[in-house]
């Protein structure tokens, strides 16, 4: 029989090979150093699983992200992986430790781009996900807690519109109301919606819901189209080969890789990381900041701020709609906002900006500062705020009197920018 050393800090090492068990933690793991005879200690309580990396590569335009044994080889009978998961019951602590015994990998597909054109790169956070004690594979744009049972999206999924009554059908989308999808067909799309554009969903059952090109916005349809029409997720929702609803899910690392845009798919994996569960936590915190590059505007007494450059830009937290000047909170959560926009030197009236939603509610606003006839003027907004799931934000500048409001176009270091940075989410 082939043998195999396990490096156990504490407890006994074997040397045979496990049998492909459904394992269970010992109570006395602490005396043994290991659990039902094959999981390290050190790598259970660290990792929440052993004997398991994280690969990925790139083909076709899509992106296959595979589980792997510690020798770099797909698992087997006689070389499991074993992954723990918290219980799939909110309320219940115990674990259990299912294994893989086979390869185990996730494709996502190139029309899978989050949206998001040009040439990107994006982290891509990988989990195992205990669908009834068979491991799944999943990845998202957001680090989610593996403390909480979550549930996925599938990688894509028909759906045929109603013309009268602008209903979307999809059977078991899985989505909630907020998410971000977008669309594709064999032969034409119903009128009123585009490839590689992004739209909101507002969930009217399991299998129905309306598109929007903003949230809470009803597309209208003015035809069916042809031929089988399909959807994929755009957002940070995990995603998975199936929809699966409240599973205890294992955050195992990240992958990043760069997405070339429609018609090119994933074209390059970065990097690859398979790390502790605790060295993953540092990084969960996620940015948004974009910035007006020409630092100016057109003119106008009430004027909503757009943004046309990124500085950085995590792609997960919410989704920009640019053009617009607006973002749509995707993870609900605490959030810091600030928003800093500089004005032309005119000593005529005072200036502020306001962070606001469209429904007017002030989530921040600068003091007012007066004109001056030759020195820029800078204003800022900043607070900590909760934001619940498909709010949209934006920038308003304002102006009390006077006449034109224009944005600085002197000085290139005085930026006009926003940014929005989640501290804390509630998922």
């Amino acid at each position: 029989m082939a043998t195999r050393d396990y490096d156990f800090i504490t407890g006994p090492e074997t040397s045979t090979l496990p049998t492909a068990t459904t394992p269970t933690v010992s109570t006395d793991i602490v005396t043994k150093g290991y659990v039902d005879g094959f999981l390290g200690q050190a790598d259970y309580m660290a990792n929440g699983f052993t004997n398991g990396t994280i690969s990925a590569s790139v083909s076709s335009g899509d992106l296959t992200i595979a589980l792997k044994t510690f020798a770099g080889t797909d698992a087997t009978i006689n070389d499991v992986i074993g992954i723990a998961f918290r219980s799939s019951t909110a309320t219940t602590g115990t674990y259990t430790v299912p294994t893989v015994t086979a390869a185990l990998s996730l494709t996502i597909s190139e029309e899978i781009n989050y949206a998001l054109q040009g040439s990107v790169t994006r982290r891509l956070w990988v989990y195992a996900i205990n669908n009834s004690g068979t491991v799944k594979l999943g990845a998202s744009l957001f680090a989610y807690k593996d403390s909480l049972v979550q549930s996925t999206v599938g990688p894509s999924g028909t759906f045929t519109v109603d013309t009268g009554t602008n209903v979307v059908t999809s059977t078991g989308h899985g989505l909630e109301t907020g998410d971000i999808i977008t669309v594709e067909s064999s032969g034409t799309l119903p009128s009123g919606i585009s490839v590689d554009t992004p739209y909101w969903v507002t969930v009217l059952s399991a299998n129905t819901f309306y598109l929007g090109a903003e949230p809470g916005i009803v597309t209208g349809f003015g035809s069916t189209g042809t031929g089988t029409h399909t959807l994929y997720p755009a957002g940070p929702r995990i995603v998975s080969d199936a929809v699966y609803s409240s599973k205890a899910v294992r955050l195992l690392g990240w992958v990043e890789a760069t997405h070339a845009g429609a018609g090119t798919g994933w074209n390059a994996v970065t990097k690859v990381h398979t790390g502790a569960h605790n060295e993953l936590l540092p990084d969960v915190v996620e940015v948004r900041t974009r910035k007006n590059s020409g630092n100016h505007a057109t003119s106008g007494s009430n004027l909503v701020v757009t943004w046309d450059g990124i500085v950085r830009d995590s792609h997960a937290i919410m989704a920009g709609v640019v053009s617009t000047g607006k973002v749509s909170i995707q993870i609900p959560g605490i959030y810091e906002i600030l928003a800093v926009v500089t004005f032309t030197n005119n000593a005529t009236g005072n200036r502020r900006n306001r962070i606001i939603d469209d429904s007017g509610t002030v989530y921040a606003a600068s003091s007012y500062v007066a004109g001056h006839s030759s020195v820029e003027m800078t204003t800022i907004s900043h607070n900590v705020v909760s934001l619940a799931k498909a709010i949209t934000l934006k920038v308003d500048a304002l102006q009390d009197s006077g006449g034109s409001l224009n944005y600085s176009t002197v000085s290139s270091a005085n930026l006009t920018y926003f940014s929005i940075k989640l501290i804390k989410s509630d998922i």
